[in-house]
């Protein structure tokens, strides 16, 4: 396997802000992105229509958010993802970490 290795540059990052709220338990939801990428903003509201919990909520946001970084074609770019839920955190390092033990890069 070939390793490549990019040559990022920090000011090129793209980051990504996500968030979601929940009115109930389950109950109404709505999410929020927030994409900085070359010197823009780009904010997201976006709402969703089935109730769900506080923590479905943060991973939907999240997979939003990667679904319109995949569209925007942005996989090869280095990105900053910051949620402020320490569950969906947690568990998305939990996987990765696993995933780092299994795989090479």
């Amino acid at each position: 396997m070939e390793f490549r290795r990019h040559m990022w540059s920090l000011s090129k990052m793209i980051k990504v802000y996500t968030d979601a709220a929940v009115n109930g338990n389950p109950g109404d939801v709505g999410l929020g992105v927030l994409v900085l990428k070359d010197g823009e903003q780009k904010p997201f509201k976006i709402s969703v229509e089935e109730k769900m919990d506080n923590h479905l909520a943060e991973f939907t946001a999240i997979d939003w958010a990667l679904g319109w970084l995949l569209e925007e074609g942005v996989q090869e770019e280095l990105i900053f993802m910051h949620t402020d839920s320490k569950v969906t955190a947690d568990a998305i390092g939990k996987i990765i970490r696993k995933r780092s033990k299994t795989e090479s890069f």
